[in-house]
Protein backbone atom coordinates (compact mmCIF):
# COMPACT_ATOMS: atom_id res chain seq x y z
CA UNK A 1 0.00 0.00 0.00
CA UNK A 2 1.63 3.32 -0.94
CA UNK A 3 -0.02 5.72 1.30
CA UNK A 4 -1.26 5.69 4.90
CA UNK A 5 -5.43 5.46 5.27
CA UNK A 6 -6.82 6.62 8.02
CA UNK A 7 -10.09 5.01 9.50
CA UNK A 8 -12.58 6.10 12.04
CA UNK A 9 -15.21 4.30 13.67
CA UNK A 10 -16.04 2.19 16.58
CA UNK A 11 -12.76 0.10 18.36
CA UNK A 12 -12.58 -2.36 21.28
CA UNK A 13 -9.55 -4.01 22.66
CA UNK A 14 -9.75 -7.96 22.75
CA UNK A 15 -7.90 -11.18 22.06
CA UNK A 16 -8.29 -14.26 19.92
CA UNK A 17 -9.52 -16.13 22.98
CA UNK A 18 -12.08 -13.15 24.18
CA UNK A 19 -13.45 -13.02 20.73
CA UNK A 20 -13.79 -17.03 20.16
CA UNK A 21 -15.50 -17.34 23.60
CA UNK A 22 -17.32 -14.29 24.73
CA UNK A 23 -17.84 -13.07 20.95
CA UNK A 24 -16.13 -9.41 21.67
CA UNK A 25 -15.81 -9.15 17.79
CA UNK A 26 -18.92 -10.25 16.67
CA UNK A 27 -20.40 -7.62 19.16
CA UNK A 28 -18.49 -5.05 17.87
CA UNK A 29 -19.63 -5.56 14.39
CA UNK A 30 -23.32 -5.79 15.80
CA UNK A 31 -23.20 -2.20 16.99
CA UNK A 32 -21.11 -1.17 14.53
CA UNK A 33 -24.37 -2.33 11.79
CA UNK A 34 -26.80 -0.87 14.01
CA UNK A 35 -24.88 1.94 13.85
CA UNK A 36 -25.44 5.63 12.18
CA UNK A 37 -21.69 6.17 11.54
CA UNK A 38 -21.67 6.18 7.53
CA UNK A 39 -24.55 9.22 8.14
CA UNK A 40 -22.32 10.84 10.44
CA UNK A 41 -19.25 10.99 8.67
CA UNK A 42 -19.08 13.76 5.33
CA UNK A 43 -15.55 12.84 4.11
CA UNK A 44 -16.11 9.01 3.58
CA UNK A 45 -13.27 8.24 0.59
CA UNK A 46 -14.28 4.70 -0.36
CA UNK A 47 -17.75 2.62 0.11
CA UNK A 48 -15.63 -0.31 1.85
CA UNK A 49 -15.57 -0.75 5.26
CA UNK A 50 -12.40 -1.85 6.91
CA UNK A 51 -11.67 -3.48 10.16
CA UNK A 52 -8.21 -2.85 11.41
CA UNK A 53 -6.14 -4.78 13.66
CA UNK A 54 -3.76 -2.49 15.51
CA UNK A 55 -1.86 -2.02 18.85
CA UNK A 56 -0.92 -5.92 18.79
CA UNK A 57 0.53 -6.64 22.72
CA UNK A 58 2.26 -10.39 21.57
CA UNK A 59 1.49 -10.80 18.12
CA UNK A 60 -1.78 -12.80 17.38
CA UNK A 61 -1.45 -14.59 20.72
CA UNK A 62 -2.08 -11.25 23.01
CA UNK A 63 -4.77 -8.30 23.32
CA UNK A 64 -4.68 -5.87 20.19
CA UNK A 65 -7.37 -2.85 19.16
CA UNK A 66 -10.14 -3.70 16.33
CA UNK A 67 -11.66 -0.57 14.96
CA UNK A 68 -14.53 -1.19 12.49
CA UNK A 69 -15.00 1.72 9.91
CA UNK A 70 -14.91 4.25 6.83
CA UNK A 71 -11.88 5.43 5.09
CA UNK A 72 -11.54 9.36 5.24
CA UNK A 73 -9.68 11.91 3.54
CA UNK A 74 -9.65 14.06 6.64
CA UNK A 75 -10.35 14.11 10.27
CA UNK A 76 -12.39 17.15 10.52
CA UNK A 77 -15.81 16.88 11.69
CA UNK A 78 -15.25 13.60 13.41
CA UNK A 79 -17.98 13.13 16.10
CA UNK A 80 -15.98 12.93 19.49
CA UNK A 81 -17.51 9.13 20.36
CA UNK A 82 -15.49 7.83 17.46
CA UNK A 83 -12.22 5.95 17.04
CA UNK A 84 -9.45 7.23 14.82
CA UNK A 85 -6.53 4.42 13.70
CA UNK A 86 -4.29 4.57 10.87
CA UNK A 87 -3.33 2.07 8.24
CA UNK A 88 0.60 2.64 7.69
CA UNK A 89 2.12 2.79 4.07
CA UNK A 90 3.93 -0.19 3.39
CA UNK A 91 4.25 -4.09 2.57
CA UNK A 92 0.74 -6.30 3.20
CA UNK A 93 -0.14 -9.90 1.82
CA UNK A 94 -3.59 -10.23 0.43
CA UNK A 95 -5.57 -12.87 1.37
CA UNK A 96 -8.95 -13.54 -0.47
CA UNK A 97 -12.12 -14.93 1.63
CA UNK A 98 -14.03 -16.87 -0.09
CA UNK A 99 -17.26 -14.69 0.83
CA UNK A 100 -17.93 -12.15 3.44
CA UNK A 101 -19.21 -15.60 5.71
CA UNK A 102 -17.81 -15.55 8.90
CA UNK A 103 -16.77 -18.94 8.78
CA UNK A 104 -14.98 -18.38 5.50
CA UNK A 105 -13.24 -15.17 7.14
CA UNK A 106 -12.37 -17.44 10.77
CA UNK A 107 -11.21 -19.91 7.88
CA UNK A 108 -9.06 -17.25 6.32
CA UNK A 109 -7.26 -16.41 9.37
CA UNK A 110 -6.27 -20.00 10.12
CA UNK A 111 -4.51 -20.28 7.04
CA UNK A 112 -2.92 -16.83 8.30
CA UNK A 113 -2.28 -18.43 11.54
CA UNK A 114 -0.56 -21.55 10.62
CA UNK A 115 2.06 -19.62 8.12
CA UNK A 116 5.60 -20.52 8.87
CA UNK A 117 7.16 -17.45 10.89
CA UNK A 118 10.61 -18.36 9.01
CA UNK A 119 9.27 -17.81 5.85
CA UNK A 120 7.08 -15.01 6.45
CA UNK A 121 7.34 -13.02 9.09
CA UNK A 122 4.61 -10.54 10.13
CA UNK A 123 5.34 -6.75 11.06
CA UNK A 124 1.99 -6.77 13.51
CA UNK A 125 2.00 -2.74 12.87
CA UNK A 126 -1.33 -3.08 11.61
CA UNK A 127 -3.64 -5.74 9.52
CA UNK A 128 -7.15 -5.14 7.83
CA UNK A 129 -10.20 -6.64 6.41
CA UNK A 130 -11.65 -4.98 3.80
CA UNK A 131 -15.20 -5.69 2.69
CA UNK A 132 -16.40 -4.40 -0.37
CA UNK A 133 -19.83 -3.44 -1.59
CA UNK A 134 -19.62 -5.76 -4.64
CA UNK A 135 -19.92 -8.47 -1.62
CA UNK A 136 -15.79 -9.31 -1.70
CA UNK A 137 -13.84 -9.28 1.36
CA UNK A 138 -9.65 -9.62 1.67
CA UNK A 139 -7.43 -9.75 4.58
CA UNK A 140 -4.54 -7.65 4.42
CA UNK A 141 -1.35 -8.60 6.34
CA UNK A 142 1.54 -6.50 7.33
CA UNK A 143 4.98 -8.60 6.62
CA UNK A 144 8.32 -7.29 7.59
CA UNK A 145 9.51 -9.71 5.19
CA UNK A 146 8.83 -12.97 3.01
CA UNK A 147 11.27 -15.23 1.55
Amino acid sequence: MNKPRTIVGMSIVTSNDAAQNQNTIGKLWEAFLQSSIKEQLKNISSPSIFAVYSDYENGYMGKYKITIGYAVDDLSAIPKELSVVVIPSGNYKVYHSKSQDVQDIINTWQTIWQLDPKLFLRSFVADFEEYTSDGKMTINIAYAQAI
